[in-house]
């Protein structure tokens, strides 16, 4: 496409990132510019091109803290959850992923103002001790929340074990009292995994559902 090009004032060059240009003014009366290895590009589609794209901005939501208010009137105990259902590394080491899962349910309960998680593990072999210890008392388990905060507790009431060698199962109970802070963080933030120092191992497991706690927490406080 040929124009006749009329060369006026805007023939001063400049020079650009890509190279040196010429502006001039089409017989229709259209701005191009001129580039020094012969093409020219209307100066519409030029600036167009140059323009960059803007992103909008992001706003983070911010958190809402709120205290948390438990009843200490109440006497309740919440309905059981599943908490995960999740391959323990050291079981699997001997009876691979699909039958090295430990499986955890667990319920709330609030003792006019004390409240507690109550966790019962059920473990796939006949005699879990060897693989994990012979008592769950005092041992430490560990919430990581969905902001990156660890809260760390230990199993001190109603530890219990029961092997069942017939059935090949074992389970443990336990449970930790939570502190007022500790039921707020864990109203805040999602449990995302939980880690358990077992006397024989220390192992973590991913929370499935990690609304879990929460909702659990929510009908007892």
């Amino acid at each position: 496409m040929k124009y006749t090009l009329l060369f006026l004032a805007l023939l001063s060059s400049y020079t650009t990132t890509i190279a040196q240009t010429v502006k001039a003014i089409t017989q229709h009366g259209e701005t191009v510019v001129l580039y020094e290895n012969g093409t020219w590009k209307y100066e519409k589609d030029v600036q167009l091109n140059n323009t960059p794209a803007t992103t909008p901005a992001v706003v983070a939501e911010a958190a809402v803290l709120t205290d948390i208010t438990i009843d200490n009137t109440k006497e309740v105990t919440s309905e059981k959850q599943e908490v995960f259902n999740a391959v323990s590394k050291k079981l699997s080491r001997f009876f691979g992923d699909e039958k090295g899962k430990i499986h955890c349910s667990a319920t709330a309960t609030n003792t006019k103002g004390k409240i507690t998680l109550n966790f019962e593990f059920m473990v796939p072999v006949g005699d879990a001790n060897r693989y994990f210890g012979y008592s769950a008392q005092d041992r430490i388990m560990s919430f990581k929340l969905s902001d990156g905060t660890i809260l760390h507790n230990a199993f001190t009431d109603n530890v219990e074990q029961n092997f069942i060698e017939k059935w090949n199962i074992s389970y443990y109970k336990a449970s930790i009292v939570l502190s007022k802070d500790d039921v707020n963080k864990l109203m805040q933030q999602s449990a995302i995994s939980m880690s358990i120092d077992w006397k024989k191992t220390e192992e973590e497991y991913s929370i499935d559902k990690v609304k879990c706690i929460q909702h659990l927490l929510k009908e007892v406080i």
